[in-house]
């Protein structure tokens, strides 16, 4: 994640690197990806100041937690059951399935938001980064903004897509995650993410 420290409102091109890292984060857990992690420490403060004070207290409380560990392996056996529970598999159900469909047409994995996302995906020539997920898997659905925005001549498309689209379903995954006991690293990473969208300039 490469992200410089400049006043907010974020840019587009500010924005897209640190969607990307975020979308790795959603897609789960493994020991490259939690050596990446804690390397990304540095750049969550400058994301921060990026941010500007009413929005960096995701990204610098995500980047205290991660100071916190000790190693990658140890990172690894707090996310690994973490993602499992909040988004995979729980007794009792499952805190924050990742995808829109459980939001927005509740009890339908593959409902309308899936369907639209695959036709977005189709249209602008992008593939899932996981083969056999949903479309509407919030990794693709950031994956998908961040290309959008990383253009000049998407980037307006990139801005209604994260608002009208991403942002209301978002924002319900991450009150559920903020309300889940134990590890807290997803309801931050989720955090992080709208502070991004609401940090972004219209």
């Amino acid at each position: 994640m490469a992200v410089s420290a400049e006043s907010t409102p974020l840019t587009p091109a500010q924005t897209a690197p640190a969607l990307v890292w975020l979308a790795q984060v959603f897609w789960g857990p493994d020991p490259e990806q939690c050596r990446d992690l804690l390397a990304a420490v540095p750049a969550l403060a400058d994301l921060a100041e990026a941010l500007g004070p009413d929005r960096s207290a995701p990204a610098r409380s995500l980047a205290a937690w991660l100071s916190t560990q000790p190693d990658p392996a140890a990172l690894c056996r707090q996310l690994e059951p973490a993602h499992v529970a909040l988004f995979i598999a729980r007794p009792g159900g499952v805190v924050a399935p990742p995808y829109q469909s459980c939001y927005q047409a509740p009890g339908l994995l593959m409902g309308p938001p899936a369907r639209e996302m695959a036709r977005r995906l189709e249209e602008a020539g992008l593939s899932l980064a996981r083969a056999g997920e949903p479309p509407d898997h919030l990794a693709a659905e950031l994956e998908y903004l961040a290309h959008l925005l990383s253009d000049p001549r998407t980037s307006a498309e990139g801005l209604a897509f994260a608002q009208g689209q991403l942002r209301p379903w978002l924002a319900e995954l991450a009150s559920r995650l903020a309300a889940a006991p134990g590890c807290p690293f997803y309801a931050l990473a989720a955090a992080l993410t709208l502070a991004i969208i609401d940090g972004l300039e219209g």
